[in-house]
């Protein structure tokens, strides 16, 4: 079943409205995002949150230390490092926490450099990498989405670790993501906002629909074949 993780979660309102989802992402120590929130927020958050759903801690920190408090101090089930952590980085950071680790694939320059760096996380003993788009020196948030042929070789070579993508997805295009990229999940911010940031339930209700609709036509092809 493909993932879905709803990120820039912010209230107690977003929570409910994100209904269906299987993943929660809370955006902390990350100042560029409208999405960032207080560490003590968040962790108020996450306490709150269905204890079913994937709670995942998402920020650009790259300090060792930092990291560590923010999986310690907001007890998460997840951390999503959102930036370039150097690999060394992560492999220490794997060998000092039990959470779950995901880490960034910008898609941006050759794609052998993608799949390289992919790899390199998948020895570490990464859980997943998260495939996002890159607009000057912003990564992710953009509300853009990135070619997906790009993103679909890097997952033919990745497989069978956990890649998932994000940037610009909406209910209108997540099912074009999935047939061309075929992912393990889908990640949505802004493609499920209203224009005041709140997260809308209407627009989650449809991205999960057409999310499930997909699964539901590709299992019955594969049955029919």
């Amino acid at each position: 079943m493909v993932m879905v993780k709803i990120c820039g979660i912010r209230s107690e309102e977003d929570i409910a409205a994100a209904e269906g989802a299987d993943a929660l992402g809370f955006i902390v120590s990350t100042p560029g995002s409208p999405r960032n929130l207080e560490p003590a927020r968040a962790r108020a958050l996450i306490q709150n949150a269905p204890p079913a759903l994937l709670k995942v801690v998402v920020t650009t920190c790259e300090e060792l230390d930092q990291l560590l408090a923010l999986g310690e101090d907001l007890a998460p089930d997840a951390l999503q490092v959102h930036s370039a952590l150097s690999v060394q980085k992560f492999t220490q950071l794997r060998a000092l926490t039990q959470l779950r680790l995901y880490g960034l694939l910008p898609i941006v320059g050759p794609v052998q450099e993608i799949i390289a760096r992919g790899r390199a996380l998948a020895q570490v003993g990464l859980d997943g990498v998260i495939l996002d788009t890159v607009v000057g020196h912003r990564v992710g948030g953009t509300g853009r989405t990135h070619d997906w042929t790009v993103s679909r070789a890097v997952r033919d070579a990745l497989h069978p670790m956990t890649v998932i993508i994000a940037g610009g997805l909406t209910p209108q295009n997540v099912q074009r993501a999935l047939a061309q990229v075929r992912p393990a999940g889908v990640d949505v911010a802004s493609g499920v906002e209203e224009a005041d940031g709140r997260k809308s339930r209407a627009k989650i209700r449809a991205f999960i629909h057409q999310v499930r609709s997909y699964e539901n036509s590709s299992a019955t092809q594969n049955q029919a074949h």
